[in-house]
């Protein structure tokens, strides 16, 4: 039998290489109270796959771009994720507990995450100079309000500091074309609205 090379593994990747362990457990002790606007921890950091627990409630009014599919499978509770077609028109998936749902590439989502939900979400790592893009749209006229691309190298932290200086800047949420100001959504919870 052939012996295949491990050498250039992340640690922690080697560490839980063949090993099964309770995710419940491991979510209850990684994932402690109130995660903040995004609410998102990766369970096998480094691995060919970002695998992350998602916990809600969330503050996001924000559309993410992937530049890859995601596959959403909802744990426990039910969410609300926004979505852009192609056409440019808002929908709204509902995703109960139990469900999986998957979001093509580069379609602008919005996954709204009440008290109490938790998620299993499942994309790929981004190659060298890929960007993940980040849109938010006026909630009245539909017109775009800012968008950010980055390179997400630390899905945990990037994200929500992006989301954070946006809704921290009032300006960044006022829409040139109608005067409507997008709320922030740590004051008005995303997850009571749909799209």
């Amino acid at each position: 039998m052939a012996k295949i090379d491990r050498s250039g593994r992340a640690p922690e990747v080697t560490r839980l290489d063949g090993l099964p362990f309770n995710l419940e457990q491991w979510i209850a002790r990684e994932m402690p109270g109130d995660m903040g606007s995004v609410g998102n921890k990766e369970v096998f950091k480094h691995s060919d796959f970002i695998f992350m627990i998602v916990k809600g409630p969330n503050a996001r009014n924000d559309y993410h771009l992937d530049p890859y599919d995601e596959i959403f499978y909802q744990l426990k509770g039910t969410i609300q994720v926004g979505l852009i077609g192609a056409d440019g028109h808002p929908t709204v998936a509902e995703v109960h507990e139990g469900e999986v749902l998957l979001v093509s590439a580069n379609t602008p989502h919005s996954p709204r995450r009440p008290p109490g939900t938790l998620g299993l979400v499942v994309e790929r790592p981004r190659v060298s100079g890929e960007q993940d893009g980040i849109v938010w749209y006026c909630d009245r006229c539909g017109k775009k309000l800012h968008e950010v691309f980055l390179l997400c190298e630390d899905i945990e932290t990037q994200l929500k500091a992006t989301l954070d200086a946006f809704n921290a800047d009032q300006d960044l949420r006022t829409c040139k074309a109608c005067g409507d100001v997008l709320p922030d959504p740590a004051v008005t919870p995303p997850w009571k609205k749909t799209a």
